[in-house]
């Protein structure tokens, strides 16, 4: 019996669609190329079904139509759907145990007998897997089938409904539009305009370079702002920058007036780089402050030691500024000292004043001592002859007093000396001594008694 009619490479209807089949994929041969788009062709080396999608030649014009074994090997492979659950609990780290014949709130959800739950924060031991809910018990079983790396499952209730999670071998990850909502989200926040390689380009570039990722820009900026401030006079560590920075503003107040060195034009850097130049490097040891002491501290002891302003004087007028006084005060001392004697050309008016007061007090010097018995030195000075005027009185009775003046000389080795103008009050103080020696370079004023005597004594001139 003979064939009614035989297709041996394929089908085609007036300008339609064609019906075409060989071995290998479409797009190699004439007639694959010249078909109309819709048009199908069947591999026969496999089985599969390819669908024209374009005009034109090349297999990139046809389409494989996938077979639901294509599809279940291809997503077999990777995800294994599991029964949806009812909730999903993501805090819980132990299995919840409800009350035996009763329902059982998970995630805000009733959950009665039979409902299927994914307990996804399970620790100590108990899989992070789906459980069934007995209700006669008041207790979850875990689901027969162990969770594994792959397997998918849709929440249909609760906070986590609508959405799918699939176990990545240690936990349970979010993986469906939500995800991809939240990664479009984090996009946006981050200035990326869409998917695939891009780098930033930011908007300022002081510090930071176009090109250049997050972690480095932002290290970057922390590089430049440095490390947390201390705890100073208007600003904390435990303030925001911002916070910090509108204490300060506020303590700097109102833009400046032109001064002697700033003027409101400058930025507050130029004029204190002007006050900085003015005030000079930083300060030595002085008499009123240590060195590199703030400058702050140093012109409050100055301030101190300067005291209120002054009042009309000789030379000097309240009315003046400190220059001005300086300067009246400056001419009016004149030039400076001749070196003569304890004062020194060198030395400051201070040091030379010092020096007088000094050679006044080792001149005239005063001391007392009180309930002197046994012999005691009252006063000593190093020099070639002394006088002092002595005066005693007996402790246990003021009225008996006793004066003299007393005349010393030295050689170095030994000394010798006089009493004169010796005068009483009362009876004689018992055992009262008045002498003079030489010991380690100096004259001593030497004074004893039987009964307790207070001793003042003034030195009324030495000689070297």
């Amino acid at each position: 019996m003979s064939d009614f009619f035989r297709i041996e490479r394929g089908l085609e209807l007036d300008d339609l669609v064609k019906y075409l089949q060989g071995t290998g994929v479409p797009g190699s041969t004439a007639d694959t190329n010249e078909a109309l788009t819709g048009s199908v062709y069947t591999d026969n080396a496999d089985g599969s079904l390819w669908t024209k999608i374009s005009a034109g030649s090349g297999t990139i014009r046809w389409q494989k139509m996938a077979s639901e074994t294509y599809v279940n090997n291809a997503v077999g492979a990777t995800v294994s759907w599991r029964e949806p659950a009812v909730v999903r609990d993501n805090i819980a780290t132990t299995l919840p145990v409800g009350t035996a014949t009763s329902p059982i709130i998970v995630d805000g959800v009733s959950i009665t007998d039979g409902m299927r739950v994914l307990f996804s924060a399970l620790t100590g031991g108990l899989g992070k897997n789906i459980y069934v809910y007995t209700q006669a018990a008041g207790t979850f079983a875990e689901d027969v089938n162990q969770e594994s790396s792959g397997d998918a499952v849709y929440v249909q209730s609760g906070t986590s409904a609508g959405r799918t999670f699939i176990f990545n071998g240690t936990d349970w990850v979010l993986s469906d539009q939500a995800s991809l909502d939240e990664e479009g989200f984090i996009r946006a926040f981050i200035g990326k305009s869409g998917v695939g390689v891009e780098m930033p380009l930011y908007t300022s570039n002081n510090y930071v370079g176009n090109n250049t990722s997050l972690e480095t820009a932002i290290g970057v900026l922390d590089n430049t702002v440095g490390p947390n401030v201390s705890l100073g006079n208007f600003i904390a560590p435990a303030n925001r920058v911002q916070q910090n920075i509108q204490a300060l503003d506020t303590e700097i107040g109102a833009n400046v007036i032109a001064g002697n060195h700033i003027t409101p034009a400058n930025s507050v850097n130029a004029n204190i780089t002007a006050l900085d130049s003015q005030v000079g490097p930083e300060l030595l040891v002085g008499n009123h402050f240590t060195a590199n002491t703030v400058l702050s501290t140093a012109i409050t002891q100055l301030d101190n030691q300067l005291g209120p302003d002054v009042a009309n004087g000789n030379f000097v007028a309240s009315a003046n500024t400190t220059h001005q006084n300086i300067q009246a005060l400056d001419t009016a001392i004149g030039a400076s000292v001749t070196s003569v004697g304890v004062i020194l050309n060198a030395n400051s008016a201070n040091q030379n004043i010092q020096a007088l007061g000094d050679a006044l007090d080792e001149a005239t010097r005063e001391v007392a001592v009180t309930n002197v018995t046994s012999i005691q030195t009252v006063d000593s000075v190093v020099a070639g002859s002394a006088k002092w005027l002595v005066r005693a009185v007996l402790a246990s009775d003021p009225t008996r007093v006793y004066a003299t003046e007393i005349y010393a000389l030295g050689n170095g080795v030994s000394a010798d000396f006089t009493r004169y103008a010796t005068l009483r009050i009362g009876t004689s103080i018992p055992g009262l001594a008045v002498t003079v020696d030489f010991n380690a370079g100096a004259l001593r004023l030497r004074v004893a008694s039987t009964g307790a005597v207070n001793v003042s004594a003034r030195r009324v001139g030495t000689v070297a």
